[in-house]
């Protein structure tokens, strides 16, 4: 996980701050009471406060990331299970840990190994955290997923020219 501001992409930067903006007003108040900060006002208050926050470097964007991670470790996203590739060794023709650590370092895959790499939905598949037991061997990778997702606080309500009732749902 990245501790340095610094090294975030603006357009990391950005993410994030989208991300965030889509907490609840429960995970938002979550977050600013467990950084000890107040949780009062309305929606808009709490995220000016965190943004304020984050200027002063009272709360950083990889506090930001472990949040986002914390509360919607699977938010928007799809979950696709695999069968092993044919051709690979399988799981049982590994003598030990040692043998399966140098598959992965052969691959440039070893950083992730027992470890959650801090990812803010890159544009490819990526991967983020391997875990290798002697009964499973589980693979996340995560990848940027376009679309909308729905923002009932933007919802208006009106009526149209003939007097019936019009609710107008928003997404972003």
């Amino acid at each position: 996980m990245r501790t340095n501001d610094k090294s975030y992409t603006d357009e990391e930067k950005i993410l994030v701050d989208r991300y965030i903006e889509s907490f609840t007003v429960k995970e938002l108040k979550t977050f600013l009471s467990a950084k000890n900060l107040s949780v009062d006002g309305k929606r808009e208050d709490l995220l000016s406060r965190i943004r304020e926050e984050r200027s002063a470097g009272t709360i950083s964007f990889s506090e930001l990331v472990a949040e986002l991670d914390r509360t919607q470790p699977w938010g928007a996203q799809h979950v696709i299970l695999f069968g092993e590739p044919a051709g690979l060794p399988n799981a049982d023709s590994f003598e030990g840990l040692t043998e399966f650590r140098e598959l992965l370092k052969s691959v440039k895959l070893l950083k992730a190994l027992g470890k959650r790499i801090a990812l803010i939905l890159p544009e490819a598949l990526t991967v983020s955290a391997i875990e290798y037991s002697d009964v499973a061997l589980r693979i996340t990778a995560v990848e940027r997923r376009h679309g909308f997702v729905r923002d009932e606080d933007m919802d208006e309500w009106g009526t149209d020219e003939h007097g019936q009732r019009v609710h107008k749902r928003a997404y972003i």
